[in-house]
């Protein structure tokens, strides 16, 4: 480990530092090049300010505050501590470092530029004004997300402003096992890029969708909703499509 701090003072139950840098190898094999930022932190909560993370995959820049009313509340961090997050604007986040904890996204080395805003708890959380890149595809959106981390009884309320992509970026997509359990027909190649923008509403196994999508053999509209049972791969389908 490598830790360089300056300024550090103690002002009543609160502790400022300017971190400087601070990097490490950890035992899963993630390597932690930089962390650096200023942070104040107390029992009332961690803010950190013009705070980097570096690994060999992401590079992160964002301002953030974590509120709490003692220390305890730490110990229940998920619907305890509200967070707000202001992702900046030229932040790269790589799949990659999620390999190291989630063997389900193996082999992903995607890279990812994404700026948002985030404020609430981080099982009840409101993002807006998200802004994800990845080779020529875009995603903007906004919305609020209940139930995380247990993603399977996660809703989700989403409105999608435009979603942006083609065929051919799709497949390009270095996604690892998950784009291996994909497969799109090869005549959707012929629609071009697909211009997508609408609502999702629900959760991941029973969901309902409004979506308008524009490509250059046209615009369909769809109204569409889905359910998976439990205890099964089988997801049915039923709505309208209208062009």
């Amino acid at each position: 480990i490598n830790l360089h701090f300056k300024d550090i003072s103690i002002i009543k139950d609160s502790i400022n530092v300017e971190m400087k840098e601070l990097s490490t190898n950890e035992r899963c094999g993630l390597e932690l090049k930089e962390m650096s930022g200023k942070f104040v932190v107390s029992s009332k909560g961690i803010e950190a300010k013009n705070a980097k993370i570096k690994t060999q995959s992401s590079n992160l820049a964002f301002d953030a505050k974590m509120k709490t009313t003692t220390w305890k509340t730490y110990k229940y961090f998920i619907d305890s501590v509200y967070c707000k997050i202001n992702m900046k604007k030229g932040s790269v986040a790589g799949m990659k470092d999620a390999c190291y904890w989630t063997p389900k996204v193996s082999n992903c080395t995607q890279k990812i530029a994404i700026n948002f805003k985030g404020e609430g708890w981080i099982s009840n959380m409101r993002v807006k004004d998200m802004d994800i890149r990845s080779n020529n595809t875009r995603i903007l959106a906004y919305g609020n997300v209940v139930g995380l981390p247990y993603i399977k009884n996660t809703y989700f309320n989403i409105v999608i402003k435009d979603v942006s992509c083609s065929y051919n970026d799709f497949i390009s997509q270095r996604l690892g096992t998950i784009l291996s359990k994909v497969h799109l027909p090869k005549i959707i190649e012929r629609l071009g890029e697909v211009e997508l923008s609408g609502k999702f509403k629900g959760m991941i196994n029973n969901f309902a969708t409004n979506l308008l999508v524009s490509c250059q053999e046209g615009e369909l509209n769809i109204n569409a909703k889905g359910l998976t049972p439990n205890n099964s791969n089988l997801t049915t389908y039923s709505g309208e499509i209208n062009s």
